[in-house]
């Protein structure tokens, strides 16, 4: 039988409903005296309704409820597939209605946590300083609203750079951008040393980070830094790539092909790649620190997650579940199921570590709304950066762009 922590057990018994005991035996006053039995009501079974996406990540919370019911008997879980795009619509026409879901699964949990925070349709996490022991500190950022946790991750995702070891040793593996442009100056200028998608906005972004600068702003609520003199310093290295002979500029499925053929040394990607990658002996590493810094460069985080009703009859409940699939074994279950990184700081297959190395320097998609079209100009100009064009006009476009 699979055990849960002693914190979750004691919520779960103040949550479930007691059962009544049997009544005692009674002797009516009649001349046969006689003996009636009354029946011992059946436990009332709590049902946790739970809107997950299509496909694996709803069937890894089949397994996963199935898990917990036989932990604890009393409740079950039921798992309702409801397609990603609508899951925060449908939630706001149903769950004020009462015939919403005790947990679902946003598609953007940091874009849609402000509106659902501040409109009281969600409830903050139960227990919230274990659950952030538990977590990666950038799932733990994405999911919180206002100074209050809300939601509980299932996994993360981020970028790091790959590298074939047949072509590039352990120990010259590039800490530094300025290591990586020399090694792809003295590489052999048949291939390539490096190679990365400069239009993706997700990687490009990366080199605006230099110094601490959040495009964004520190609290990820407004663009007001990405022509700050530290984007600027960050994105001329990204300049000096696209003049280095030995790097190229690839859209990211050649980029991996390139890689997975031997013809590069190393590429960026997150870890979706690992399953590409059969019979190419690489590794992976955090990101390349940016000149001035002595850590990786920050990269973007993206969090899975389930959020709690507030208009749920079993909150309590729901977070025991939760943090059901914060554990060990479930984390590890998830990965293997869906992909992915861990949520919470478990040790899984040594391929990840590079990855879980750097989520200690990632930061999570900002709140700003206009995040999407914003990201698109981003890739836009750090394109035209990669190919000669002015740095800080460019970023300046851009500023101006999401201004207007």
């Amino acid at each position: 039988m699979k055990r849960i922590p002693a914190l979750l057990a004691a919520l779960l018994f103040l949550a479930l409903p007691a059962c009544t005991k049997a009544p005692e035996l009674t002797a009516p006053s009649v001349p046969e005296p006689q003996v009636t039995f009354m029946p011992t009501p059946e436990p009332e079974i709590i049902e946790i309704v739970v809107w997950e996406e299509p496909g694996n990540a709803a069937e890894f919370i089949r397994r996963a409820g199935a898990l917990f019911n036989e932990t604890i008997p009393g409740v079950s879980v039921r798992v309702a597939e409801v397609e990603p795009d609508r899951a925060v619509s449908k939630f706001m026409e149903e769950a004020p209605q009462g015939s919403g879901p005790d947990l679902f699964a946003p598609t953007w949990p940091r874009g849609d946590m402000a509106a659902l925070a501040s409109g009281g349709h969600i409830a903050a996490a139960v227990a919230e300083g274990g659950i952030r022991a538990r977590i990666h500190k950038a799932c733990g950022e994405a999911l919180t609203y206002d100074g209050v946790l809300y939601g509980y991750p299932l996994s993360a995702e981020t970028y790091a750079l790959y590298y074939n070891k047949a072509l590039v040793a352990e120990s010259e593996v590039p800490r530094t951008w300025d290591e990586l442009t020399a090694f792809c100056e003295e590489f052999d200028a048949a291939e390539a040393g490096f190679v990365m998608d400069a239009g993706d906005p997700y990687q490009s972004i990366t080199f605006t980070s230099a110094n601490g600068n959040r495009v964004f702003g520190p609290e990820g609520v407004e663009a007001q830094n990405i022509a700050s003199d530290a984007a600027v310093s960050g994105m001329t290295v990204l300049a000096g790539l696209g003049k280095t002979a030995g790097a190229a500029q690839l859209a990211g499925e050649r980029a991996m092909s390139m890689f997975k053929e031997g013809a590069a040394a190393m590429y960026i990607a997150d870890s979706s790649a690992l399953a590409g990658l059969e019979g190419v002996d690489f590794g992976v590493a955090p990101m390349p620190a940016l000149p001035g810094d002595d850590t990786p460069a920050a990269t973007l985080s993206d969090t899975r997650c389930l959020f709690i009703s507030a208009y749920s009859k079993h909150v309590v409940v729901a977070s025991v579940f939760c943090e059901f699939l914060l554990t060990d074994e479930m984390q590890r279950l998830r990965v293997e199921m869906c992909g992915g990184l861990p949520a919470a700081d478990v040790s899984i297959d040594r391929r990840y570590d590079g990855f879980i190395a750097q989520l200690a320097y990632a930061y999570p998609m900002p709140y700003a709304g206009e995040t999407e079209a914003f990201m698109k100009e981003i890739g836009a100009a750090a394109l035209q950066i990669w190919n000669g064009a002015d740095v800080k006009e460019a970023l300046d476009g851009v500023r101006v762009k999401s201004a207007g």
